[in-house]
């Protein structure tokens, strides 16, 4: 049987970062990467997709491309990428391959608390690992709440408001032609 399935790399301290907490299992060490098969992490929901509600820690599965598999590590919890109402994707992390390919990476930075984040200077060392390092921008936390909460929050109140406005014309409508007859 297929399950959707997303997979994402990570780098060392992802999931420390994020803030994900582990449900079962260990997170992956640095020994992990010479492990075959390679060492994976899913979150609960692709846990249970996968196995049906069994544990999954030291267990291997198969991807349907070609016939990498890889063996479950830990358990991690679910992340609403798509925001509060909607269910969370089942999710495999893997360890990012170290081959040298590039593409869009996303870095994630959780800064000692009370220490001040400075965008710049974290603009600058990510410019600093070499000449085709391009920084897209760079968000805090709380913007992404903002996009992903606020945002739909106001579309909502717009909508509302057209809403009770048309039914406050119809009912001004339906007032003058009574009045009128």
């Amino acid at each position: 049987e297929t399950v959707p399935i997303s997979f994402q790399e990570f780098l060392p301290g992802y999931f420390q970062a994020l803030g994900l907490k582990l449900k079962a299992g260990r997170f992956p060490s640095e020994s992990d990467h010479t492990m075959s098969p390679p060492a994976a992490v899913l979150s609960e929901r692709a846990a249970m997709e996968l196995f049906r509600g069994a544990n999954a820690v030291g267990r291997t599965f198969e991807t349907g491309k070609g016939d990498a598999s890889f063996q479950v590590v830990g358990i991690v919890g679910d992340v609403r990428k798509s925001g509060p109402s909607l269910p969370a994707q089942a999710e495999v992390y893997v360890s990012s391959d170290d081959k040298g390919t590039a593409g869009p990476l996303t870095v994630v930075v959780r800064p000692r608390p009370g220490a001040p984040l400075r965008i710049e200077e974290l603009r600058r060392l990510a410019q600093s690992l070499g000449t085709r390092v391009y920084v897209e921008r760079i968000r805090r936390s709380s913007d992404l709440y903002r996009l992903r909460i606020d945002r739909p929050r106001r579309q909502t109140l717009l909508l509302g408001l057209c809403g009770g406005l048309g039914l406050l014309l119809a009912l001004v409508g339906i007032f003058g032609v009574t009045a009128y007859a």
